[in-house]
Formats: structure tokens, sequence, C-alpha cells
């Protein structure tokens, strides 16, 4: 079934010589892939108090998208001794390999390439930390948290089709079949879904005008906010809490009515979110015309992972 959706996709979409070319790289789920934290733990699980020990973490873009502005920071490890960078405000960690020591615009990791046959790109980070002293006998347990921020977006491509009276009449008194929906999803943390009531039949001559309802479920398990601008991790103002920014565009459609690009859309309790907006287009005279939208959902996202270290003093 997916791969006859694919085609139909694909015979809209950018066909060159070599076949047809997706606009992102799809798999066989879309739920809850971005960044992973493939790796997060203490190089000694067990240390004395006052030693160093290595944090090291493994981070993998398993999604369909870029991931751009990735920053870290740890939680669990206020009393201990690291290195430390301030990024416009921002306190984060500082890591031992230079490919890990950035500046406000944060890193990059790249998504996978159905075209070359590669998995998303992944980069090992390491941090030298000590904790603090503490008196004979005793033995505490932390457990470091290593918070990923990122930003990202989701995509869907759906095509819906707009019959003419006549070629309804036509397909009614031969028993043709209805054209149908074609949809297909990048995967991502966040799943956009986009419908349309397809096919949708001409009733006035020269426009057509029609709803387009739009679903986002957060399905990665990580915490959402809307993407700010030249702000390096976090979410800033808890008023950009749940937040999403939504483009609607089709080269052969428009937004009317009261939906207008960006669209700021909230998720209730950070999870699931949905507006209807209405589309305009050219109505075909005679028989059909294919409709391409793309929903983008624009966002900042930041997921975890926690890791035991024993600490005890020395004897």
């Amino acid at each position: 079934m997916k791969n006859a959706l694919l085609l139909g996709i694909c015979a809209l979409l950018l066909v060159i010589s070599s076949g047809c070319v997706l606009p992102f790289p799809t798999g066989n789920t879309n739920a809850g892939k971005g960044l992973i934290i493939t790796d997060w733990k203490s190089q000694f699980p067990e240390i004395y108090a006052g030693e160093y020990t290595v944090f090291q973490a493994k981070v993998k873009n398993t999604g369909s998208f870029e991931a751009t502005n990735i920053h870290f920071q740890f939680t669990g490890l206020d009393e201990w001794e690291y290195n430390k960078i301030t990024v416009s405000g921002w306190e984060e960690p500082k890591a031992v390999q230079k490919l890990c020591q950035y500046g406000e615009e944060g890193l990059k990791l790249s998504p996978p390439s159905e075209e070359f046959g590669t998995e998303g790109e992944e980069i090992f980070c390491t941090w030298d930390a000590k904790p603090p002293k503490m008196r004979e006998s005793l033995m505490m347990t932390y457990t470091p948290d290593l918070t990923v921020y990122y930003d990202y977006m989701a995509r869907s491509v759906l095509s819906a089709t707009v019959l003419s009276r006549m070629e309804l009449k036509r397909l009614q008194e031969t028993g043709g079949e209805f054209p149908f929906e074609n949809k297909i999803s990048g995967d991502s943390p966040v799943l956009i879904d986009a419908s349309v009531e397809s096919p949708i039949i001409v009733t006035e001559a020269g426009k057509v005008t029609f709803p387009i309802r739009i679903t986002v479920r957060n399905a990665g398990g990580g915490l959402i906010c809307y993407r700010m601008k030249g702000k390096a991790g976090g979410c800033g103002d808890s008023a950009n809490l749940n937040k999403v920014s939504l483009e609607i565009t089709s080269g052969s459609a428009k937004l009317t009515g009261d939906c207008t690009n960006p669209i700021e859309l909230s998720l209730w309790k950070g999870s699931e979110g949905s507006v209807t907006c209405r589309m305009q287009a050219d109505a075909p005279e005679y028989a059909l015309k294919q409709i391409m939208i793309d929903v983008t959902a624009y966002y900042r996202y930041y997921t975890d992972a926690e890791t035991p270290v024993k600490v005890s003093a020395r004897p």
C-alpha cells in the first residue's frame, strides 16, 4: 500500500530520467525519529570523591531532516567541577573534542540519505568532570542528566484532486474510479496529519475553495517549543513552550480566510494540536486537476537521558 502511495506522489513530484526524487527520505515509521541519544554514561560507574571521570555521549540523527542549532546541557552535577562555556548568556558544558565545541550556531547533523545509502550523521563527545570531596565512609549516587536541544522540522506532502462537473458525470456514467488522496511524510519526533476531502467537486465556474485539516502530534517523547532565531539552546520564555510554526504552501492553491503563513499552533499539554484552514485554486473546466500541498512545521525539540554514578569517599 505504501509503495502505491509513493508511486502516486512520484507522478506529481520532481521526475527526472533516473526516476522519482522524493523531497525527503522516508522510513517504515515516522514516529519519534529525530536526534537520538544512543549512549550516555560515565567511563567509570563507581569513582572516589575528588577524582575525575569522563562522561561520554553519542547522538545520532535518525529522522528525515537536518538537525541544526544542537546544544548540550547537564543537570544533576551542580556540585561537580567541569569546564563550561557561555553562549549568548547560556551556560553549557565544554567538551574535550574540538568538533563538539561550538559557538552560538550550535552543531549540525545530517539525516540518512536514501540516494547514497548512508545512515544519519552521529557525533561522539566527552566531558571531564570531578565530583566534590566528601567525609569518610560517605557514599552518594548521582544521576546526571544530559539534555540535547536542537532545531528540527516535520513535513507532509499530499495531493488532492479537483474534478469538474463534466468529469464527475463521465466517471459516474462509465463506472470509473474516483482519484484518491496521496500522502507521504518524513520521519520526525513531531508528526503531521494533513487531510483534504478528495476528490473536490467543482460547484462554481472559475474557482474552487476547500478546507484542509492539519493535526500536529508530539510522538518523540521529548519536549517541544517554538523555534527562536538567534537563540542558543533552551526555549526562552515559557510562552514559547508547546508551540510549532506551520507553513502551508502549494504551487496551484493558496490560503484564504483567517489562515496566513506562518501559523502559530499550540499543542495541548505538549501532545497534540489541530487547525483547519481554507484554500482556493483555479477550477478545471473539463477534466480534473491535481493539487500538491506541502505542510511543514518548524520547532525546537529537546530530549534527555540519565546515567547513574556512584561516588564514595576514599578510604
